[in-house]
């Protein structure tokens, strides 16, 4: 035993305990926050107020308020359809609602400016009533209802609810029924990201379906269990490791902030961290209860995991706190609380972990001899063919980069539900049916320059040919604009010209309420990134049209089409335009998550590239041991791009995760390697058969609880959740392959110097993390052979 040891006195006890009642304050003070946890996944709010397309669509929606509305239809449905008054009266009576249009109303009110039927229907066509080449009396159709804002009551979740229940009561069955809108979307998502938690429906025994995030959860305590070899022991982890998640958690509801469907997947996934860090303290506490005095082996463990378990959470959570620099706040949310809670997680498996130790009786330790033997011949193998192994792995690599070429982001919220769920086979039928469910938004401007040059009846007609070049783009269903509401020229008279001289008075005076929609005059400005779009006194023409989302348009195909339409129109007309609505939304927040892969992952990698080379004291073997890190995240991102998997908002968070778990496991290796190498006097291959022999055993049983673990949630019926779970257990064992493989390759390799000079250029292993001057080789290498 050292001098430095602790000494096994009533003060250890008492400071365990003062360690364990200060947690269990915090703890049961954090479990009274959960119940305040409000979920909300508002996806028009993902980008910040700032965002150049969040301005433009904000100023829009103050100049022409446009609420959420449902829409409601249902199989067999048609014009002639004698349902339609009662499912409307019915309907308008749900608390929540405001108001509900009917095609008849449309109709009514485009034909009193005197235009023939065919044409009515035509203008009406993909937007309340389907296309089609048969009798127009025999086109499904499809109501709207208005509905209050998201911060009014009732919940969205009831108005849905009272909607479904009106429906079935006008005689509509309810598997007949179908619904869309932006809140049916984020109320059905919710649903979802509830079920991942937990979902009654299903037996106990299909936890799989009940429960992937408790299945998670339960498989890495039953792999904790196997791995430690004692009950009593794994029970201690498990309390540090449901305390650490239950704290970060709470964190959430004391902050302000709400769970969305990316931060669901936080607790799980700092759990099976948790449960890593606390493995790794655990055996400590194994080596150094079975080496020397049982009594003060917790804070022996304490003492010598500190260096390796500090910087293992702190790799990581610089991992996570780079997804801060995020534009999209649900990814933000997460990296804050996920940082925060890898904190959480060290100091549960440093204090609270060694203070349960001492304070609760855990038998004699067992299971703390590892056969390391296949490890070790792993590292001679790879050792005696450095050379091709490295030249493979960096192969592999640039095959799978070249992938990237095919890297497709996704951020429509409709494609994160399985293929067989009701939302999507509602939204199907009403695109393959009805109409497109999204709306793309063009503002025409005319300054008053302009409105002085052009007479009022001759920018309508420039608005209508706008609207109609719109409305010939092939994944356009339909459009609606003021025009739509007013004769063509052919149908002028001296009478007509004079309303038309007194709407436009009305206009500018203060509006017009049957148009107020539809034309505006602009009270501020939009100046966006420097350009003028529109200024006080400006007359602004709104125009939507409903666009695709099931299908795979390319939304940056659109807009550019769009772009070119619109200018062809108004060149040299003096009146200009701007595009907006949930179309560029969406294209932004595409740009956003790959802007947020690359921005988070580069910040990450060169943090912890830095705080490599600064641990090597070399910034060639800095940069060199980054090289393997790199290798997971290249090779699952590739290899999704090839087999033309998208990226998600969830999925794009896991490469700066598995980065700094990757260096975790590179520290620890290139540790024990050092040592090794001092002590085989420059025998590179027995030194890396010895440091994988010593490392090996730990990092694949660590790496097998998180991999695993999180493997589990891909039985989540939320795609979001199920790829997350996938795709972090493919880059952790991916990086687990680069750590053992690909590591050991290099080092032994012509670099190898670079990043581990030969001991005959210094005396290696002075200073490194974790060391004991004062324990023999074999003793220390044993203690910090858990550390992965």
């Amino acid at each position: 035993m050292s001098d430095d040891q602790p000494k096994a006195t009533g003060t250890n006890k008492g400071q365990a305990l003062a360690i364990v009642l200060c947690t269990l304050v915090v703890l049961v003070f954090s479990i009274l926050q959960l119940d305040k946890i409000e979920l909300k996944n508002d996806v028009e709010n993902w980008l910040p107020e700032s965002d150049p397309q969040a301005k433009i669509l904000s100023w829009t929606r103050e100049h022409f308020p446009r609420g959420d509305r449902i829409y409601i239809t249902w199989d067999g449905s048609s014009l002639k359809d004698e349902r339609i008054g009662a499912v409307a009266e019915a309907v308008e009576k749900v608390p929540g609602v405001t108001d509900v249009a009917i095609p008849q109303e449309l109709f009514d009110r485009i034909k009193r400016a005197g235009i023939e039927d065919e044409e009515v229907y035509d203008r009406m066509t993909g937007l309340m009533i389907g296309p089609g080449e048969g009798a127009i009396e025999d086109r499904a159709i499809v109501l709207s209802a208005g509905i209050i804002p998201e911060d009014e009551e009732p919940e969205t979740k009831d108005i849905i609810e009272g909607i479904r229940e009106a429906t079935i009561s006008a005689g509509i069955p309810e598997e007949a029924m179908h619904l869309a809108g932006r809140r049916t979307v984020e109320t059905e998502l919710d649903k979802f990201v509830v079920e991942g938690i937990r979902n009654t429906k299903y037996p106990i025994w299909q936890m799989h379906k009940r429960s992937p995030t408790l299945l998670s959860i339960l498989v890495s305590i039953f792999l904790g269990i196997i791995l430690l070899r004692q009950f009593r022991l794994a029970l201690l982890v498990l309390i540090s490791m449901a305390t650490a998640a239950i704290i970060a958690t709470a964190m959430i509801p004391i902050t302000g902030g709400s769970m969305n469907m990316v931060l669901v997947v936080m607790p799980p996934l700092l759990m099976t961290l948790t449960l890593s860090a606390a493995i790794h303290v655990a055996n400590y506490w194994k080596h150094s209860a079975t080496h020397g005095d049982k009594a003060t082996a917790p804070f022996r463990a304490r003492k010598d995991a500190t260096v390796p378990c500090f910087l293992a959470s702190a790799t990581t959570a610089i991992g996570l706190a780079s997804l801060m620099t995020s534009p999209l706040s649900p990814v933000r949310d997460f990296g804050f609380y996920s940082a925060i809670g890898c904190f959480a997680s060290l100091f549960c498996a440093l204090y609270l972990l060694p203070a349960l130790i001492t304070l609760i009786p855990v038998g004699n330790p067992r299971g703390t001899s590892t056969d390391s033997m296949l490890f070790s011949k792993l590292g001679r193998g790879i050792a005696h063919h450095a050379v091709p192994i490295s030249l493979i792995c960096l192969a592999s690599f640039g095959l799978a980069v070249a992938g990237l070429q095919y890297f497709r982001t996704e951020t429509k919220v409709i494609r994160y539900f399985p293929k067989d769920s009701r939302i999507v086979n509602d939204y199907h039928h009403i695109e393959d049916n009805l109409t497109g469910v999204i709306p793309v938004e063009v503002v025409v401007r005319f300054t008053p320059e302009v409105q002085e040059e052009i007479p009022f009846v001759n920018r309508i007609e420039l608005v209508r040919n706008v609207e109609q070049s719109i409305r010939q783009h092939p994944d356009i269903t339909g459009t609606l604009a003021m025009p739509d509401f007013l004769r063509k020229p052919e149908d002028w008279s001296l009478a007509y010209n004079a309303r038309m001289r007194r709407l436009e008075s009305a206009i500018h005076d203060g509006g017009d309420e049957d148009y107020e929609a539809l034309i505006t005059i602009a009270d501020d400005s939009l100046v966006n990134q420097g350009k003028t779009l529109a200024s006080a006194g400006d007359e602004l023409w709104h125009i939507t049209a409903q666009v695709y989302v099931m299908t795979d348009l390319n939304y940056v195909d659109l807009t550019e089409d769009l772009n070119k339409k619109v200018e062809t129109v108004l060149a040299d007309t003096g009146g200009s335009y701007f595009v907006t609505g949930t179309v560029p939304l969406f294209l932004r927040t595409q740009q956003a998550v790959l802007e947020s892969l690359i921005k988070s992952f580069g910040l990450a990698f060169g943090i912890i590239g830095v705080l490599m080379m600064i641990l090597l004291r070399s910034v060639g073997g800095g940069f060199l041991t980054m090289l393997p890190n790199l290798l997971p995240v290249g090779l699952v991102f590739g290899l999704v791009s090839w087999f033309g998997l998208v990226t998600d908002i969830g999925t794009m968070i896991t490469a700066s995760v598995a980065l700094g778990i990757a260096v975790d496991g590179t520290l620890h290796l290139i540790t024990w390697f050092r040592r090794s190498l001092d002590e085989t006097h420059d025998d590179r291959a027995e030194a890396i058969a010895a440091a994988m022999g010593h490392c090996g055993p730990a990092m694949w049983q660590t790496s097998a609880v998180v991999s695993i673990g999180l493997l589990m949630l891909g039985f989540a019926k939320l795609l979001l959740i199920s790829r997350f779970g996938w795709l972090m257990a493919a880059l952790v064992f991916a990086a687990l392959i680069a750590d053992l493989i690909y590591l050991p390759s290099l080092i032994c390799g012509p670099l190898g110097r670079w990043i581990v000079p030969s001991v005959k250029n210094g005396k290696e292993g002075e200073g490194e993390p974790g060391e004991d001057s004062n324990e023999s080789p074999s003793e220390s290498v044993e203690a910090h052979s858990s550390v992965a």
